[in-house]
């Protein structure tokens, strides 16, 4: 546990590094995440596609103020089994399980969404597919690119939300300062690790095996 914030310090800096790998000489985003102390804030927003209402959720340090540095914003993108909520579970007793308050401590403005017939989103009879989440992508960076005055943005995807974020980025290459997705053998180290030491948070132990990958 004595390491677990320079394992996350480490991963967290190198989605940089990573993001660049995926997707060629993308342009860097001029906000930098600057590790930041204070309460988390956190809003609901909405977005709309079509009639179709998608719910956003916003997680920083601290309310918005005019005038001030521009942070750099990450969106989670869930996959075809869970909600948003995954990036946000509170487990008493257990550690930090949400990825958005981790980001949001080292300085990013984390934003995540439910896709169409997903959680709080509005249900429809269509299938939520991949082509269906690149458009649910697309009404949500409005709503970003209004709320915080960013063009770019990072995309983390987790199962098939890396299908959506990646046909994402093909489809707006303008909108991303970067996307990452943990590969297989990552996922697979992780799953060991956590067995191995399940008084651990998921968090912790994600960012240990990473960090331990890069090296």
């Amino acid at each position: 546990m004595m390491h677990s914030d320079h394992s996350r310090r480490t991963i967290i800096k190198g989605i940089g590094v990573a993001t660049a790998g995926v997707l060629g000489a993308a342009p860097a985003q001029a906000a930098m995440a600057v590790p930041t102390e204070g309460e988390i804030w956190s809003n609901e927003y909405w977005a709309k596609k079509g009639d179709v209402p998608l719910w956003m959720f916003r997680k920083r340090i601290g309310a918005p103020k005019p005038g001030e540095p521009a942070r750099p914003v990450v969106f989670f993108v869930h996959g075809s089994s869970v909600t948003s909520r995954v990036f946000d579970l509170t487990v008493p007793g257990k550690g930090e399980y949400s990825l958005l308050n981790v980001f949001a401590r080292y300085g990013f403005d984390c934003w995540t969404m439910d896709h169409e017939n997903y959680g709080k989103s509005g249900r429809t009879s269509d299938n939520a597919d991949i082509a269906s989440g690149v458009e649910d992508l697309k009404a949500a960076v409005e709503v970003i690119a209004r709320e915080t005055g960013e063009r770019r943005y990072h995309f983390i995807g987790e199962s098939s939300g890396a299908l959506r974020a990646g046909a994402f980025a093909m489809a707006a290459p303008e909108r991303i300062g970067g996307w990452c997705s943990p590969p297989s053998h990552i996922k697979a180290r992780v799953r060991r690790h956590w067995q191995s030491a399940p008084s651990s948070s998921p968090i912790t132990a994600a960012t240990t095996c990473a960090s331990a990958t890069a090296t």
